[in-house]
């Protein structure tokens, strides 16, 4: 949420709240952020940790853009990295979390927009891949055994290799791998289901190609996992994609469309 909220009518949910998974009926669950906006959230062993925008939480407790909550009753952890600008995702693995977003520094050590800390600590370790340009973000993420998938606005990683939109590292040392879809706008959204990644963003037109030699992609589309060649799986979105997810052979779709494949969906697709 971008602000306070009310939940199904239940109100003091503010930026973050939890809701039964059947019914959609809010539980107590309520961390009760008290400024910014939350834009990633992950669950891991007992805990919620949540990045975005924020300065504090809880009764004026300093955390910056990253934190995590009791996943019983909300209570904020002590668990700090302290990003310097916000985190767009999470991706919980063990002893670690990787961090990806628009920040700087993190964990106490100077990381380009993608890092790895201690899930106890929050101090950075070793995984250190650098992405350009300073302006550029890393908004979506997936581990999938030794390799992080990550999408979003970025042109190049580790200081000279080209990867647009979307690329892939080795989890442990942060090396590139071959994987590389060249798509022509920022991955804001993705999924990795065995050999085929699907992604998305809200001004997708092409991939394998951000010139006109690319390959036409509205909104969404499905690559090789090993190495980012566009599939014949196209979703023909009219409008913005602004979320994606999938489950089991089904990718469900959500953003500012009205038509998928050309048949009517308002918003929402599968």
């Amino acid at each position: 949420f971008h602000g306070p909220n009310t939940v199904n009518g239940t109100t003091e949910r503010d930026y973050l709240a939890a809701v039964d998974a059947s019914s959609g009926a809010v539980t107590g669950w309520n961390p009760r952020a008290t400024a910014g906006a939350a834009r990633a959230v992950a669950v891991s062993a007992g805990s919620i940790g949540a990045g975005g925008e924020f300065a504090s939480l809880g009764p004026g407790v300093a955390r910056h853009n990253l934190a995590a909550f009791s996943a019983a009753d909300g209570s904020l952890l002590p668990w700090a990295p302290d990003p310097d600008r916000r985190v767009r995702a999470i991706v919980p693995d063990g002893a670690k979390v990787y961090v990806g977003g628009a920040f700087d520094t993190i964990g106490g050590r100077t990381r380009a927009k993608l890092a790895a800390v201690d899930a106890v600590t929050g101090l950075a370790n070793d995984f250190a891949p650098t992405v350009g340009p300073s302006s550029a973000e890393v908004e979506a993420m997936q581990l999938v055994g030794p390799t992080l998938y990550i999408g979003g606005s970025f042109t190049q990683l580790n200081g000279s290799v080209t990867r647009n939109g979307a690329a892939a590292v080795d989890a442990t040392s942060g090396a590139v791998t071959p994987f590389d879809p060249d798509v022509n706008n920022p991955v804001t959204a993705l999924s990795v289901v065995g050999p085929t990644v699907y992604l998305g963003g809200p001004n997708i037109t092409s991939v394998n190609g951000i010139g006109p030699g690319g390959t036409p992609r509205d909104g969404a589309a499905a690559v090789d996992a090993a190495t980012g060649t566009v599939l014949p799986w196209d979703a023909k979105l009219d409008g913005a994609l602004l979320a994606l997810v999938t489950s089991g052979s089904t990718v469900y779709l959500g953003g500012n469309f009205t038509t998928a494949g050309g048949v009517p969906r308002q918003s929402f697709a599968a």
